[in-house]
């Protein structure tokens, strides 16, 4: 009989950001309202689901949003066709005669 090795996954830093913003979200309400904190696995299964609901929410708005805007705003002005002034075609089309002279 051999011994398999078990895949271990890594969480993601996406998630293990998620799990702490969840604790810490779930830390001040607690401290908040009840004076303490809780460990946020020790409570039930839908209130963990909530607060995770809520920290996903939160990365959402905070992070990817922007991150998204960022990146269509950039993809606009590399696929935004370069115009040329009036001034900058005087100026090549007068640099360019003196070269047909």
């Amino acid at each position: 009989m051999t011994i398999q090795p078990t895949e271990y996954e890594r969480p993601t830093w996406r998630e293990v950001n998620i799990d702490l913003l969840a604790q810490r979200m779930y830390d001040a309400h607690t401290m908040s309202t009840w004076g303490a904190t809780f460990d946020l696995d020790t409570t039930s299964p839908e209130l963990t689901a909530a607060w995770y609901a809520a920290a996903e929410a939160a990365v959402e708005m905070i992070v990817d949003e922007p991150e998204k805007e960022f990146h269509a705003s950039l993809q606009a002005v590399l696929n935004t066709p370069v115009t040329e002034s009036k001034a900058a075609r005087e100026w090549r089309e007068a640099k360019a005669s003196d070269w047909i002279a």
